[in-house]
């Protein structure tokens, strides 16, 4: 395991070593796992642990960074990649269509989640989705493990969570949920309307 203020050695891929230059700096990514939709494969997830700063760069051999930050524990194999700001400001915008969708996966895989946590919903940029629009969540229960399916479907809905799309795909998108009043699951139905 490697952490700040390790020294690494790497290479990139053909076509990007030309561009390496001492202080470059690059963000280490850890391959999280497949995005799936049901059976269908739509994305991948990547996690962000931290970044190194290229110290020497070489023609003929491995160049040579030292990590300058580490929010996780870093590997050898973990990945580099050009390094973005990874402050994002997102303004809530309005939705042009309703929308309902699902929530299918989170960036940690857990069980039950909440508030502050990255969320992949099956509806992108080829649905209608905008960066900046939001989701709801629905819940139809009271807790009780003893209903059937038929005494569930007399119950309400109510609205326990809000979700901001900070990312889309053709077709998924990244959302951070901003607001929960109880735990949200995997499978969990969301809705986006028009004009809000």
């Amino acid at each position: 395991m490697l952490t700040f203020p390790d020294k690494i050695y790497f290479s990139l891929n053909s076509g990007e070593s030309e561009r390496v230059e001492r202080g470059k700096v690059y963000a280490i990514l850890r391959d999280r796992g497949l995005i799936k939709d049901g059976d269908r494969t739509i994305g991948t997830k990547f996690d962000i642990v931290g970044s190194v700063r290229v110290t020497e760069v070489s023609d003929d051999r491995l160049h040579t960074a030292v990590i300058v930050q580490a929010w996780e524990e870093i590997y050898r194999g973990d990945l580099l990649f050009p390094y973005e700001r990874q402050l994002l400001r997102v303004a809530p915008s309005v939705a042009q269509e309703t929308l309902t969708g699902q929530i299918i996966d989170t960036l940690d895989r857990t069980d039950l989640f909440g508030q502050h946590f990255y969320v992949f919903l099956n509806r992108g940029e080829n649905q209608g989705v905008r960066t900046g629009n939001r989701f709801f969540a629905y819940f139809q229960n009271d807790g009780r493990s003893e209903f059937d399916k038929d005494e569930i479907g007399e119950l309400p809905f109510e609205r326990i969570a809000q979700i901001l799309v900070i990312q889309t795909e053709d077709n998924y998108s990244t959302g951070l949920v901003v607001e929960s009043t109880r735990e949200l699951d995997i499978g969990m139905q969301v809705e986006m309307y028009e004009g809000f």
